[in-house]
């Protein structure tokens, strides 16, 4: 009697997963975005300021077009920008400095989208991509009368994203993403009139909770 109820229910799922998919021609249009701000302050005797010593912003925007070229498989083109500022006050004695950075990341690359719907609701998907990145930073300090330190880096990237997505009606879906895989490959030119440079490979993964994203995409067309 067990093995019937289970077969049922498995037949029931399969059922459902098979009757809802996204056709062919629907168009993908949406992304995530993310902000977060942290201050610090440290008291100290000799601190001449009541002013925060450490300030940090943190923003995160990846907008997504694509369109399905058969039932639920998609292709298109993803964008990232994301960037951090970090400002930091030190003391020495009754004299103090200060320390800012700023970094900004951009990313552009094309993607293959898959869908494997588990109810007329919901689905899992994996998400694979590849393109261009650009990373700019600069270093300033009050104490520095030399100028500004500025690094710039370019290469390219890969990655493969799983996630899931729950669609409220068929035209809006709201997406669990995590980071899952990546590889980075970047290079930074020491000087502009030779070829020495600085070579970057990095491998990342992220499959815990703080690795969620939130997303919302539209499905027009469906």
């Amino acid at each position: 009697m067990k093995k019937l109820i289970l077969s049922a229910l498995v037949l029931s799922f399969s059922a459902l997963g098979a009757q809802a998919q996204i056709a062919a021609g629907t168009t993908l249009l949406g992304g995530n975005a993310g902000y977060s701000s942290q201050t610090q302050k440290s008291e100290f005797a000799n601190s001449p300021s009541s002013d925060p010593d450490n300030k940090y912003h943190q923003y995160e925007l990846a907008p997504t077009v694509g369109y399905f070229i058969a039932d639920n498989l998609a292709v298109g083109v993803s964008f990232g920008l994301a960037g951090t500022q970090q400002k930091q006050k030190n003391y020495n004695g009754n004299l103090s400095y200060t320390n800012e950075t700023k970094m900004r990341y951009l990313s552009v690359g094309p993607l293959l989208r898959y869908y494997k719907f588990v109810s007329e609701k919901a689905a899992f998907y994996g998400q694979l991509g590849a393109g261009y990145i650009n990373n700019y930073s600069v270093q300033k300090s009050s104490t520095n009368y030399a100028g500004d330190n500025i690094a710039r880096s370019q290469g390219y990237y890969s990655q493969l994203l799983p996630g899931f997505v729950f669609f409220p009606t068929d035209k809006f879906g709201l997406e669990l993403t995590m980071r899952g895989f990546s590889y980075n490959h970047l290079e930074q030119k020491l000087d502009d009139k030779s070829d020495d440079k600085y070579v970057n490979n990095g491998l990342d993964f992220g499959f815990g909770l703080r690795d969620l994203r939130l997303g919302a995409f539209f499905y027009l067309g469906r």
